[in-house]
């Protein structure tokens, strides 16, 4: 095995896919505390797009550095710069990890295992958006002429 197989499988792991679930549902429950006591959260610009978009990453790092007991790579264990950065990147992959695994558990549904069927019983998936007529969709501006 390489050395950049070496890295990728130590830190593509049970442990960080846990890690990023984490920070995935912490940063989720959050979010719902927050823009349910503060009502105009969801339209705030700074909290949209500076709170929220740095939600996970800040997450992860205040994480990162809160845990004294995580099964750390061995590569990272006890640099603080370290396991900020991993913290970060984690954050930064929650979302797509929390997709994934949601997507995964759904699939397991459909397939019959009873556990996930509980599961996904449990947590609803958002109803999908109505579709937007033809004639209120906004149209394209015409292109440059060729």
């Amino acid at each position: 095995m390489g050395q950049l197989d070496t890295v990728f499988h130590a830190f593509v792991s049970w442990q960080t896919v846990l890690f990023c679930l984490g920070i995935a549902i912490l940063t989720y429950g959050v979010r719902t505390i927050v823009e349910n006591v503060w009502k105009g959260a969801a339209s705030n610009a700074i909290w949209n797009h500076v709170f929220v978009r740095l939600g996970p990453i800040g997450t992860g790092v205040g994480l990162a550095l809160a845990s004294k007991s995580f099964p750390w790579p061995p590569q990272i264990a006890g640099s603080p710069l370290a396991m900020a950065f991993y913290g970060a990147a984690c954050g930064v992959a929650s979302a797509y990890v929390y997709a994934a695994f949601r997507a995964w558990l759904g699939a397991a549904a459909q397939g019959g295992f009873q556990p996930a069927q509980r599961l996904m019983s449990k947590f609803p998936s958002k109803p999908a958006p109505k579709p937007v007529p033809a004639h209120e969709r906004p149209t394209d501006p015409p292109g440059p002429v060729h």
